[in-house]
């Protein structure tokens, strides 16, 4: 019986040993927040980035929505307590967003997420460390407690990501409108390959972006699906799937270009 006590406290003190004595995500701070393209309302991300090395234990933590009022909205997501990222590095960046986004930037997300940002006046939050939020972001016509984060950023607009220019807990002054950029915890970059309505990359619309566009939708249905970045372009009207309505945006972009 005592040998059997003896073990189990062991084995007790292993567990306790083995897990990390501080809070590993806490060095944290909102790097990006997109939410979603006239196209595409629903292709949006957080974009977390680290403040200290190992800072990438990330699992069970929400990211937490406000309505403009400051009462609470649904989450945009949560971080699986599987999840398993390899950089650690300080200043490397973690993406949460949604399928939609990965669809259109064709960058993997380290967690998906089903939830949906608050547009175009709130508040997001990552993470909770002794009872407080990691990093908040209000934007907008936020009338709510922002806490230690300060007056509002700007309104986001479709199309643009509040990207974080600077760090002086006031979301005013820290945060900008800029081109969305995202980036996964591996270091790969989304983007918007290619330019739209011009599949095989030469600068001009014309008749012949036609013929190639036809022969990519034969090809696949997403443009992340197709091998050839250059050949993304073929997603004309940028909604994530390349179809025929691609093929009348080719022509509408082509006819005044040739008239």
């Amino acid at each position: 019986m005592a040998k059997r006590l003896v073990v189990s406290l062991l084995v007790v003190v292993v567990l306790v040993v083995a897990r990390p004595a501080w809070a590993p995500f806490h060095f944290m701070a909102i790097q990006e927040l997109s939410f979603g393209t006239s196209t595409v309302p629903g292709a949006q991300y957080m974009q977390l980035r680290t403040l200290a090395a190992g800072q990438v234990f990330v699992g069970g933590q929400r990211m937490t929505t406000f309505n403009a009022d400051g009462s609470a909205a649904a989450n945009f997501g949560r971080y699986d307590m599987e999840i398993a990222l390899t950089n650690g590095d300080e200043g490397v960046a973690i993406l949460a967003g949604t399928q939609a986004a990965h669809d259109l930037y064709c960058v993997a997300m380290d967690q998906l997420v089903t939830g949906q940002l608050v547009f175009p006046d709130g508040r997001t939050c990552f993470g909770s460390f002794a009872s407080k939020p990691v990093d908040c972001v209000a934007y907008g016509s936020f009338a709510g407690d922002n806490g230690i984060f300060g007056q509002p950023a700007v309104r986001p607009i479709l199309g643009k990501a509040l990207t974080r220019v600077d760090s002086t807990n006031n979301n005013a002054t820290d945060f900008t409108l800029d081109d969305p950029a995202p980036k996964n915890n591996s270091g790969e970059m989304g983007q918007i390959d290619g330019t739209p309505g011009d599949p095989d990359g030469t600068g001009d619309i014309d008749v012949a972006d036609l013929d190639h566009e036809v022969a990519v939708l034969f090809e696949a249905g997403k443009r992340c699906d197709l091998e050839d970045p250059e050949r993304r372009g073929a997603d004309a009207n940028i909604d994530t799937r390349i179809n025929a309505a691609d093929v009348t945006a080719t022509i509408m972009i082509a006819l005044p270009a040739s008239a």
